[in-house]
């Protein structure tokens, strides 16, 4: 979605938030989705998932001596490395593309927002600029009348979560993912969606 001329990658944070005794990073959540169909240079148009994976090597040598290990050991070659799996559809059904993941796999991306940037600009062939975390809200009537901030109200009752005008009278909704603030919204196919920025 391009926003002031910035073309923004919209992830979606589908796992749940880092435990309190956990490293932070530029994430802080488990498990991303893109929102949009991420181009593919090779013409496919992908959903992925990501997340964060340490990867492994077997080591059979010994580092000091080079003599055999009677046991493999198994170290951590990458921690925190940025894990992708792909989606896409044709008319044969829903598949994954498992020579780009491997592909992907190879390369020392971290789960990092630079390096998911990265990731994705190097499987699409649409340049992302930044990334936004954002949340879709489903508008049940598209063609009723309705504000931004009475979906957001209507959502906190029905999910028990809160909903509050903060002291420039921006509607903000708190989810298990962070607080939101109103962004866009959409209506495709009859089918309308309200967009949150994550703040």
């Amino acid at each position: 979605m391009t926003i002031n001329g910035i073309n923004y990658l919209l992830l979606e944070r589908r796992g749940c938030e880092y435990f309190a005794n956990e490293t932070p990073d530029t994430i802080n959540n488990y498990r991303l989705v893109t929102v949009e169909a991420i181009p593919g240079k090779d013409g496919n148009n992908y959903a992925l998932e990501l997340g964060k994976v340490d990867k492994h090597a077997t080591r059979y040598f010994n580092k000091r001596t080079g003599a055999p290990l009677k046991k493999p050991v198994i170290e951590i070659t990458q921690p925190h490395a940025l894990h992708i799996r792909t989606q896409f559809e044709n008319e044969n059904g829903s598949w994954a593309n498992l020579e780009l993941e491997k592909e992907l796999c190879q390369m020392p991306f971290d789960y990092s927002q630079k390096d998911i940037l990265q990731a994705v600009n190097y499987i699409s062939s649409e340049h992302y600029d930044a990334i936004k975390f954002v949340e879709k809200l489903p508008i049940m009537d598209a063609h009723a009348n309705f504000t931004p901030a009475r979906i957001m109200h209507d959502y906190a009752k029905t999910a028990r979560r809160e909903c509050y005008t903060d002291a420039y009278g921006t509607t903000l909704l708190n989810l298990y993912t962070g607080t939101y603030k109103y962004m866009a919204y959409s209506i495709n196919s009859g089918k309308a969606s309200l967009l949150l920025e994550r703040i």
